[in-house]
């Protein structure tokens, strides 16, 4: 009898300490939004794995709260401390916008990471490039921030061109990186408004797609300015993507390969950071209404995605539903394109157009001005 009430002892005792480990993994992911990965990075990671660590402690909800035991309400009571970030991550059907976009009145926002419209693989691909044409050509946006951008001089590759033609909009912008005689990569804005005082941010010399751009745009509602950004990439290359999958295959993971990947996180975390705050200096010296949009390579729980939001809203947040993932690839499989706005803006119609073409999902959004600037 005393040997079968140790070894229950024992299985509570192990059970009570994950519970408290976990609960601190959370507050963690929750600090990971404040402290800047430059100071220190090591909350950044918990940031990253937040969906992980609320599934665990929901887990720990049920299993605690199946026996009876008080330890249910620890982990309940962080997750309730954590509606921000909760909400921020899944929007809840109930408390989604219910208002109906006006195509007379409102503007379409679209932004996607088009991975050089290109399939996953990396190879040119007719198909594939005419499959993202055709949803740019049926969305017909009146903005679109297209992040990885590239197209060719001449020929069916010439994607500048076809856009020019589907959009039919008089204004873009579009930031070379890289470029030959015959193909350029980058990023581009296109408008159906006048661009004006385009500013580039945080682009360097690595002729990395990186970046950030600025513009102001005139519609009718008014005067606002965007931001199309493309925040720091971690640079997964294959043999990093086929090492996560063998780990998901539960083989045992390896040291090298493992200090590789944390260490391309750890830059990551740090580079975002500091063209977050380059993004949010920018925003506090901005006297008009501001829009945000493009693939940050962060989730909602994070320093860079807190500093950009400030005093802004999120558009999924307001309009959107569900987990909201965006990124269709193999890590981080979350939700890491998002659209920002000013207060100012109502937000409807949100949307992400889940056609594995590009590693990311095009996401969509429709926005009113109330107020003149």
């Amino acid at each position: 009898m005393d040997k079968k009430k140790k070894k229950v002892n024992w299985g509570f005792r192990i059970w009570r300490f994950l519970t408290f480990c976990f609960v601190l993994s959370l507050v963690f992911s929750y600090l990971s939004e404040y402290i800047d990965p430059g100071n220190f990075w090591v909350f950044a990671f918990f940031g990253l794995a937040y969906p992980f660590i609320l599934l665990i402690n929901i887990g720990l909800v049920i299993f605690w709260g199946i026996k009876k035991n008080w330890l249910a309400v620890l982990p309940l009571a962080f997750i309730v401390l954590g509606y921000k970030e909760f909400s921020r991550t899944v929007s809840l059907p109930p408390f989604v916008s219910k208002v109906k976009p006006s195509s007379s009145k409102t503007l379409k926002i679209l932004t996607f990471n088009a991975h050089s419209f290109r399939p996953l693989d990396s190879r040119n691909d007719a198909q594939v490039r005419e499959e993202i044409l055709g949803i740019i050509r049926k969305e017909s946006p009146d903005i679109m921030g297209i992040q990885e951008f590239y197209t060719r001089k001449r020929g069916e590759y010439d994607i500048l061109d076809s856009l020019k033609k589907i959009l039919n909009k008089p204004y873009y912008y579009y930031h070379k990186v890289d470029s030959n005689k015959i193909e350029s990569r980058g990023m581009a804005i296109f408008s159906k408004y006048p661009l004006s005082h385009i500013v580039l941010l945080g682009f360097d010399k690595s002729q990395t797609v990186n970046g950030i751009i600025q513009a102001d745009i005139r519609s009718p509602q008014g005067l606002f300015r965007i931001y199309c950004v493309h925040l720091q990439s971690i640079d997964f290359r294959p043999v990093d993507y086929a090492y996560l999958s063998r780990i998901k295959e539960k083989i045992k993971p390896e040291l090298h390969p493992t200090t590789r990947i944390l260490g391309k996180l750890k830059l990551a975390f740090i580079k975002r950071a500091e063209q977050a705050n380059l993004i949010n200096e920018s925003i506090q010296h901005c006297t008009m209404p501001v829009l945000v949009m493009g693939d940050f390579n962060d989730t909602p729980v994070s320093y860079s995605y807190k500093t950009i939001l400030g005093n802004l809203k999120s558009c999924f947040e307001n309009s959107g539903a569900g987990f909201g993932r965006t990124y269709n690839g193999s890590f981080p499989n979350f939700q890491i394109d998002h659209i920002l706005c000013d207060t100012l803006f109502e937000v409807s119609g949100y949307k992400i157009i889940e056609k594995k073409l590009s590693d990311h999902y095009p996401v969509r959004v429709h926005i009113l001005l109330h107020r003149k600037p």
